[in-house]
This record gives C-alpha cells, sequence and structure tokens, in this order.
C-alpha cells in the first residue's frame, strides 16, 4: 500500500476538500474580510510544514488506511500510521520519527480539522467567517508549538540595500 499524498494528513494544506477547496485557497477567500486571522494560520501551517519537513520520508514507510475526508464525504485512504495513533501512541511500538513527530501530526489533525472548517464555509461564500474556531484553533496550536519548541519563521525583513 502507498501512501495517498493527495488525501494525506501530511498535506492537509493543501487537500482538497468541500468543492475541491484547499486550506490554503481558503485562507485567500478568509483574508479578505480577516486578513490578520488569514496571516495567522498562514504562519502556523508554514511553521508545522517546516517541521514536519525531515520526518516525512520516515512517516510515509509505514502506512495505513484511515478515514479522511475527501471531496464529496468521507473515504478510506492510505495515510500515514502515527495520524490515528496520536491519540494513543502505545497500541503499537513506533519508530524514533514516528515518535518525535507524534505531536506535531495532533497539530497537523488540529489544522486538519480547521481546513474542513474552513473550506466549507468558502464553499457556499464569504459571509459570517467560523472566527471563534479559527481563533480558539490557533491559540492552543500556537501553545503547543511554543511548548514544543518548533522553530518561528524569520521574518522577512524586505530587499537588502546596497551600499
Amino acid at each position: 500500500m502507498e501512501i495517498d499524498e493527495t488525501n494525506s494528513i501530511i498535506n492537509y494544506a493543501e487537500a482538497p476538500r468541500h468543492q475541491n477547496w484547499t486550506l490554503r485557497s481558503a485562507l485567500v477567500r478568509l483574508a479578505q474580510p480577516h486578513p490578520l486571522r488569514s496571516e495567522a494560520v498562514l504562519q502556523l501551517v508554514r511553521r508545522l510544514d517546516a517541521a514536519l519537513k525531515p520526518f516525512v520520508r520516515d512517516l510515509q514507510k509505514f502506512p495505513i488506511e484511515s478515514t479522511r475526508s475527501i471531496p464529496g464525504g468521507v473515504a478510506n485512504v492510505a495515510d500515514i500510521r502515527v495520524v490515528d495513533l496520536v491519540d494513543s501512541p502505545d497500541a503499537v511500538e513506533l519508530t524514533e520519527p514516528e515518535r518525535d513527530a507524534l505531536h506535531l501530526v495532533g497539530l497537523a489533525r488540529e489544522l486538519d480539522g480547521l481546513a474542513n472548517t474552513l473550506t466549507g464555509w468558502a464553499a457556499v461564500g464569504s459571509s459570517d467567517p467560523p472566527v471563534a474556531e479559527i481563533d480558539q484553533t490557533c491559540a492552543r496550536v500556537l501553545r503547543s508549538m511554543n511548548d514544543l519548541s518548533v522553530p518561528e519563521e524569520p521574518r522577512w525583513e524586505g530587499p537588502q540595500r546596497r551600499s
């Protein structure tokens, strides 16, 4: 079995959902009424993606069938086994990279849940975005990232001037 890279939890920000909206495309719609909230979510996505990147190949070595939201509903897809072990990591002996990435995958699941909400909202129109859920999820994920010492993305300071 090979990982379904399109619908894997590792691809939570780009996975197609409601009417093929992705988290990133829904953030573009959210940026119209709430640019700072959209930016906050996007910063968490980039920060998490950078932290997960070193683990991806090792995580993909152990595929399982997992239930995921996909366009048109919910289906079983081949995903990394850690996605289903976040809540019960002692259920199976994990490799060192899996143990190291376990909490990061848990954060990806949180952002994946927010992605389902945001894409559902974006697909029906741009009024009344789910700001309470966005704020709560961002606060939880940010607190967890800080607790895990996930490095922050360096701030862009614009082009450097030549002397």
